[in-house]
């Protein structure tokens, strides 16, 4: 086969904890549902390989204010686009493309320790969502997994709450580890893109440790997230995870709405 097509129905109510993540106050699936969306077509197009993803690219954020079915096309070369409509007479839109790759060699354990020194300034995760929530963005309780964080220079360490039922971490418990970037951070920031991202089985364990180191700054930021077990095995890492950001809410309306240009007739110069 050339391609494989695997399609779901969303809602901000189906399944629940999507309407828990919200920009300005629209319910909008997270950018790590991209991953774990990717990463369940390799599972079931070729069962038995382990897959990273590459090259995540979002283009535009799917709000899920109303139902939308979201279709997953995986090519053959591992090329992997992410379509969206409200309907089934509606047309497809493309909203993310990526690629997926054999993950390849394993990571070795982090020195906890060594980071926990390198962070030693505590951070408020409760004033941090705060700012947040001020700047449009929500997180409903599943996404508020961030339990206690610190930074260094150019970096953060968190420990994030994930439930014990996820042998993988999920979108929502991957989000909150995300967001220990966001605390090098200030105002709106919103992903749009990842260069390579990996997970492993989780080790047994309430929480997980997620690190964000800053690679490069500017109006794109882009870091370096990984997330360990808590004796420092690897569970997932988001290589140039890249952020957009902006003082203000253009940078959502540009990020989430279409832009429509109705046709016009042109009327002769008077």
């Amino acid at each position: 086969r050339d391609e494989d097509r695997f399609e779901t129905r969303l809602a901000a109510g189906s399944p629940a904890w999507l309407g828990e993540h919200r920009v300005h106050g629209r319910p909008v699936l997270p950018a790590t549902a991209f991953l774990e969306m990717a990463l369940a077509a390799g599972a079931r197009a070729r069962p038995g390989e382990d897959f990273a993803v590459r090259d995540l690219s979002i283009e535009e954020g799917i709000p899920l204010d109303e139902a939308r079915t979201v279709q997953t096309v995986l090519e053959a070369d591992g090329a992997v686009t992410f379509h969206a409509r409200t309907s089934s007479g509606s047309p497809w839109r493309r909203h993310a493309v990526a690629r997926l790759e054999l993950r390849g060699h394993e990571v070795g354990p982090a020195d906890l320790e060594r980071l926990r020194a390198a962070c030693s300034e505590p951070v408020d995760v409760d004033a941090f969502r705060r700012e947040a929530a001020r700047h449009g963005i929500e997180y409903g309780p599943r996404f508020r997994g961030l339990a206690r964080a610190w930074r260094g220079t150019d970096e953060a360490l968190a420990e994030v709450h994930a439930p014990d039922s996820e042998l993988r971490l999920g979108a929502a418990s991957l989000d909150a580890c995300l967001q220990t970037a966001g605390l090098l951070l200030a105002g709106l920031a919103l992903p749009i893109s990842i260069e390579r991202f990996a997970s492993w089985p989780r080790p047994p364990g309430p929480s997980v440790w997620a690190h964000a180191r800053l690679r490069s700054g500017g109006a794109s930021p882009s870091f370096d997230v990984s997330v360990y077990g808590p004796g420092g095995e690897p569970v997932a890492v988001a290589e140039g995870f890249r952020l957009r950001t902006a003082g203000g809410r253009t940078v959502a309306v540009d990020w989430l709405y279409d832009v429509d240009w109705p046709e016009a007739t042109l009327e002769a110069a008077r």
